[in-house]
């Protein structure tokens, strides 16, 4: 019934004593129906811990009465890493839609908003078209078992297949990439991705994993899954639920009902749902840097092997969540531009905005200029 201003929070880890704390609740505080995340900061334990502490956490008082809710207290286990042997975590937002769904551009200005702020490869965005509105051509069926786990209508998101998260505005999707972001993760992987020279349909990933943790069972633990994306596909058709509105919806409410689109970042190729056999090693000692190669025969989905980039997860076999993920552009082998005949120099010139929304006269700003297969931006004066 009343705003919430602040809440004291009570949180005990394993054996040591708890800890009573209070939280202020930002700007006005919290009233009905509204929802936060916070974060607890700075918790320690003596010992490294792999199998999990346990942890819980309860709201004792809310504006400073006691808390009579049923709902008070939460428990889980922590992994605790040993100190100074955490890597930098970056995440994967799977997003869930189609060109059938007219509320879907909610979801595409996000992943623009993330294609444009995070280019370093903290924040990889992964757009999974489904089929489940009616036919959209990009729908991978190798993506199939992932949206059946996670997806929750169109659109709908799931960052590090643990945390749904709705995909609009962009900033309930940042702030939960920022609060993981802070968390070390356990293990890191890096890797390469190359057009294989003896087969131009093959692409050639080379990993290398480390872990914060020695295992004598590692390859039970976790496991390695590739997947490939393309920009600049289409241009398709999207409905536009928000075709003449007065809503601010990143130039969408401008743009038709059905409207012609570019596309960025669409699932093509996943493999696979168990992870790649081998591609961990059964012994692993913490801080050492191993190995893997795994060729992947490309789908003929994929239009442009220019525009593809290859994402690498690293998997917990038990929970099925990513533990840690990298993405990387390709880079070398024979592109398919190189193939375009002299007539594709004489293909139609169409403009995009950065939405990936086409636009028929633009004024002044950026856009993509598309013509034949391929994709530039311009600045229009």
């Amino acid at each position: 019934a009343d705003v919430v201003k602040n809440i004291e929070l009570k949180y005990t880890i394993g054996s040591l004593e708890p800890v009573v704390e209070t939280m202020a609740l930002p700007n006005d505080g919290l009233g009905y129906n509204a929802s936060l995340s916070g974060t607890i900061s700075q918790l320690t334990y003596p010992t490294p811990s792999l199998n999990g502490i346990d942890i819980t956490v309860e709201v004792t008082k809310v504006n400073g009465q006691p808390n009579k809710s049923p709902y008070a207290k939460a428990s889980a286990k922590l992994t605790i890493i040993p100190e100074g042997k955490g890597y930098r975590r970056n995440a994967v937002i799977e997003e869930f839609t189609s060109t059938k769904c007219g509320y879907c551009p909610q979801g595409i200005v996000t992943m623009e908003y993330i294609r444009e702020n995070y280019p370093d490869g903290g924040l990889i965005p992964v757009a999974v078209h489904g089929n489940n509105m009616g036919t959209d051509p990009m729908t991978a069926q190798s993506f199939s078992q992932v949206e059946n786990n996670f997806a929750n209508g169109y659109p709908s998101a799931v960052m590090n297949r643990q945390y749904r998260v709705f995909p609009y505005p962009a900033s309930s999707v940042i702030n939960l990439y920022n609060a993981l972001s802070e968390v070390p993760a356990l293990a890191s992987v890096e890797a390469t991705a190359n057009i294989d020279p003896e087969n131009e349909n093959r692409l050639v990933f080379h990993t290398t994993t480390q872990f914060s943790f020695d295992y004598t069972d590692a390859a039970y633990r976790y496991t390695l899954a590739f997947a490939i994306t393309e920009d600049n596909v289409g241009p398709y058709l999207q409905h536009n639920y928000f075709a003449g509105t007065d809503e601010d919806m990143g130039g969408w409410q401008n743009m038709a009902e059905d409207a012609s689109t570019i596309y960025n970042d669409v699932a093509r190729q996943y493999a696979t749902n168990h992870g790649i056999t081998g591609s961990i090693p059964a012994t692993v000692v913490a801080g050492e840097k191993y190995d893997f190669e795994y060729k992947m025969n490309m789908v003929s989905a994929i239009k442009d092997t220019d525009n593809i980039h290859g994402v690498v997860y690293i998997i917990n076999k038990a929970t099925g969540v990513v533990e840690n993920v990298t993405s990387v552009k390709k880079v070398g082998g024979t592109s398919g531009i190189e193939d375009i005949d002299a007539a594709a120099n004489n293909a139609p010139v169409e403009y995009y905005n950065l939405q990936g929304v086409r636009v028929a006269n633009p004024a002044n700003g950026l856009y993509i200029r598309r013509q034949g297969s391929t994709a530039t931006k311009v600045l229009i004066r």
